[in-house]
């Protein structure tokens, strides 16, 4: 039996600046394939960097001659906190570790050396982008006076990207502090009465998820959206997390926007197998296919 898993893709500019440069200097765009022709001499073994409990190493590099993308799929190496397997009718057992075995996690990622954008799938569990930024400059700094960025790529405004879209079919809304905190709207707003509920229960935190489940003609009401969208805009300080998925169009793919996301970012769904692992190529071209439905919009406003 296959699942859908989604996973975030980040969006950064590759760039460079010398060590002893002044903060008022610019940044500087960094060719990244510069660092992987480095690498790529490297052999496996030493190009683990060492980080807290666990290890970093770019385990696979590839060219896609199609698209003129690198694929980079880096590896945290852990040997901490190994999981169990067990069997239905048996107690769970540890899972045994030689002493150069690790249990893998790896985060996928796509690079454009026109654009010098380097475009990352974020993991829960694997390295974050500060850690790559890290680990890109250990391996680089033995020979260059440079110390290499990545840059978040910021978001348009993500209310106004929102704002009167076709069909709207999922609302993920999280409140902070609910106890403590006064919601900002006019009385009779949808957003606020569920927020004045929900503090009937006296609770700090509190999260809502709204959708159309299974009916896939069908959508939520696109009037209480829109006020929704306002609602959330006017009570950042005691909302931290707002999701929108819509469609265009109903025969469109799903999309969704973040509305505080702080990086460009996009989502990626992915269908799998029980018990199979994702296998890296499978990710990338998943990649590959979003960031070639934004490249355009992309690049104009890097470019601006």
């Amino acid at each position: 039996m296959s699942v859908t898993k989604k996973l975030k893709m980040e969006y950064f500019r590759v760039v460079c600046r010398r060590r002893n440069s002044s903060k008022e200097e610019p940044d500087i765009l960094f060719d990244l394939t510069k660092w992987i022709n480095k690498i790529d001499s490297i052999d496996l073994s030493k190009r683990i960097v060492t980080y807290r409990e666990d290890k970093a190493r770019l385990d696979k590099l590839k060219y896609d001659k199609e698209n003129n993308y690198w694929h980079l799929n880096f590896l945290k190496l852990r040997e901490t906190n190994i999981p169990n397997k067990a069997k239905i009718n048996s107690e769970a057992e540890p899972i045994p570790l030689e002493d150069d075995e690790y249990i893998g996690e790896d985060v996928n990622a796509l690079y454009d050396e026109e654009l010098y954008i380097l475009v990352l799938q974020k993991n829960k569990y694997s390295l974050s982008f500060s850690v790559i930024e890290d680990y890109l400059n250990e391996i680089w700094k033995q020979d260059e006076d440079l110390d290499i960025f990545l840059r978040p790529i910021l978001p348009q405004d993500a209310f106004a990207s929102i704002e009167n879209k076709g069909t709207y079919r999922k609302l993920n809304v999280k409140f902070d502090n609910v106890r403590y905190s006064h919601f900002a709207g006019e009385a009779g707003s949808t957003l606020k009465d569920i927020y004045e509920s929900i503090g009937s229960y006296g609770c700090i935190n509190a999260e809502i998820t709204m959708t159309m489940g299974y009916y896939k003609n069908d959508y939520l009401d696109n009037a209480t959206i829109t006020e929704t969208i306002k609602d959330v805009r006017n009570n950042k300080n005691i909302i931290s997390k707002a999701e929108i998925s819509y469609k265009d169009e109903i025969d469109d793919r799903i999309e969704i926007v973040d509305l505080f996301a702080d990086k460009w970012h996009d989502f990626i769904f992915l269908t799998i197998e029980r018990r199979e692992s994702i296998l890296a190529s499978y990710v990338f071209s998943k990649m590959v296919e979003k960031y070639n439905e934004g490249r355009e919009h992309l690049k104009t406003v890097i470019e601006k």
